[in-house]
C-alpha cells in the first residue's frame, strides 16, 4: 500500500488536505485443497484506490473536521479455466472526527465514519444491492512518561448488506493500546493492541 497525502489549503485555524491510498493485494488458494486437480487453483489480484478531502477546523486545544471521499477497485481472476478482470467494488465514505486536548497528559479522540458500496454482483451473489456500513470509535490516550502511553478504547460497526433497514452484522469493540516509545528521540514506538469484539448477527 502506498499512502499520500497533500496539503490543498491552509487559512488560519482551518485547513484542507487531500489524502488517499494505492493498495495491490494478491490471493493464491484453491476451492478442493487436496483433490490433486489443479483446475481448482486460483488467484486474485485486487487493485484498490481510495481518495478523499479532509477539512479541519482548530479551536483552542480541540480540532473538529468532516471528511469526504470514496473508492474503487478492479480484480483479475485466474484459475485453470482462463483469466477475468472486471471490476470488484466502488464506494462513497463520509464522516467527521473530534480530538480535543484535555490536559497536557490526556488526549480524546472520537470518530464516526459511514460508507454506501456496490459489489460486482457477478462476484458476490448475495449483495445485489447497495451495501452500507458504519462505525465509530472514541478513545482516551493517557500519557504516563516520556516512553509509555496507554489508550482505552471503545468502537461500534454496523453492517447492512441486504440494505432492507436492519443491520444483518453489529460488532462492540472493547479493548485498548499500549504505545512503548524507544530510542532516544521517542521516534521509534512498538504498540500492543487487545481488542474483544462480539459479533451480533
Amino acid at each position: 500500500k502506498y499512502s499520500f497525502r497533500f496539503n490543498v489549503l491552509e487559512l488560519g485555524n482551518v485547513a484542507l488536505t487531500n489524502e488517499g491510498d494505492l493498495a495491490l493485494g494478491v490471493l493464491d488458494g484453491a476451492y478442493l485443497p487436496g483433490t490433486g486437480d489443479e483446475r481448482f487453483r486460483f488467484a486474485q489480484t485486487l487493485i484498490g484506490l481510495r481518495d478523499g478531502f479532509t477539512a479541519q477546523v482548530s479551536v483552542g486545544n480541540s480540532q473538529f473536521g468532516a471528511r469526504i471521499g470514496g473508492d474503487v477497485s478492479a480484480a483479475i481472476l485466474s484459475d485453470g479455466y482462463g483469466s477475468e478482470t472486471a471490476w470488484d467494488s466502488f464506494s462513497a465514505r463520509y464522516g467527521v472526527f473530534a480530538e480535543s486536548q484535555l490536559t497536557k497528559d490526556i488526549l480524546f479522540r472520537v470518530n464516526a465514519d459511514g460508507w454506501r458500496k456496490k459489489y460486482n454482483p457477478n462476484k458476490y451473489f448475495f449483495v445485489e444491492k447497495w451495501a452500507s456500513e458504519a462505525r465509530i470509535s472514541a478513545e482516551t490516550e493517557f500519557s504516563l512518561n516520556d516512553r509509555v502511553d496507554i489508550i482505552p478504547l471503545f468502537g461500534y460497526r454496523r453492517f447492512d448488506l441486504e440494505r432492507d433497514g436492519r443491520p444483518d452484522l453489529e460488532r462492540l469493540e472493547y479493548g485498548g493500546r499500549v504505545i512503548l516509545k524507544v530510542g532516544s528521540s521517542s521516534d521509534k514506538k512498538l504498540f500492543l493492541n487487545g481488542i474483544y469484539a462480539p459479533w451480533r448477527h
